[in-house]
């Protein structure tokens, strides 16, 4: 019997989430990233990545324990837990399961002293992990690039400001609604130094 890990890790429920699983036998470890997802989504794609990857490369492997600290997923699989939700992730998994393995469900507590599953636990949270300072990377060159304009239109005089909303009068009437009709610069003028005041 081969034993297969698997576990899933959400940041948010739902989020960004990452899945995992481990062959210790045959030294791999595979994970991947779901951009917007739910923990239990991430647990039953676990299982599915590593019984995808199995029948890919041993097509006559048949007894396969899937070792998990989800519930969710070996309750559903062994005291027929109604699959009210994940429809489709369910399906895959039962199509995988047509392929006569010979499964034992095994749960362990998640975030004890079980090696294996720590690391699947560690894979998949750095999966989202690794997503979510992309987006804190991005983030910041936008709250930087906000701030440059800002300091730019702040540094204006009003007569310099003046001539640049005049300028994006137009744009600034697509952004905005033409609420105050038409406009010109001296009036923006005369409007802006009220509001310098």
């Amino acid at each position: 019997m081969i034993q297969v890990y698997c576990d899933g890790a959400c940041s948010g429920n739902p989020g960004p989430g990452g899945w995992a699983f481990m062959i210790p036998a045959l030294g791999v470890e595979k994970s991947g990233f779901v951009d917007n997802t739910t923990n239990n989504r991430m647990e039953i794609t676990a299982v599915i990545k590593a019984l995808e990857w199995l029948s890919s490369r041993y097509s006559n492997l048949a007894d396969v324990e899937i070792i998990t600290d989800s519930q969710y997923v070996v309750n559903t699989m062994t005291k027929n837990w109604k699959k009210n939700k994940n429809i489709d992730l369910w399906h895959m998994l039962d199509y995988l399961l047509s392929f006569n393995w010979q499964l034992t469900w095994t749960w362990v507590k998640g975030h004890a002293d079980n090696q294996y599953n720590a690391r699947c636990d560690e894979l998949a949270v750095s999966e989202y992990k690794k997503h979510l300072l992309d987006m804190d990377s991005n983030n910041d060159i936008a709250i930087k690039q906000v701030d440059t304009n800002y300091s730019r239109i702040i540094s204006l005089s009003p007569e310099q400001l003046a001539e640049w909303l005049y300028a994006n009068a137009d744009q600034l009437s697509i952004l905005y609604g033409n609420r105050s009709g038409t406009c010109d610069s001296s009036k923006m003028l005369e409007w802006l130094k009220k509001s310098f005041r």
